[in-house]
């Protein structure tokens, strides 16, 4: 997981420099991480999303507003 947030910092920054006209498409995380694959991203449901939300807040103190 650290190797993919280092590759990803490294593809901003290489295509915040990336002359266009040399190399007309951006750059990619995997072009940092030769024979790796990106970690897979699970999908969420909106309440598995609300529940981590409800979490967070928790966590940091927060209230809920009822409306």
């Amino acid at each position: 997981m650290l190797d993919y947030r280092n590759a990803l910092i490294c593809t901003v920054i290489a295509n915040a420099n990336r002359n266009p006209k040399k190399k007309s498409t951006p750059f990619t995380v995997l072009d940092f991480m030769p024979g790796e694959q990106p970690p897979e991203e699970k999908k969420q449901s909106p309440e598995q999303m609300m529940q981590r939300i409800k979490i967070m807040n928790a966590a940091l103190g927060g209230k809920v507003q009822e409306k």
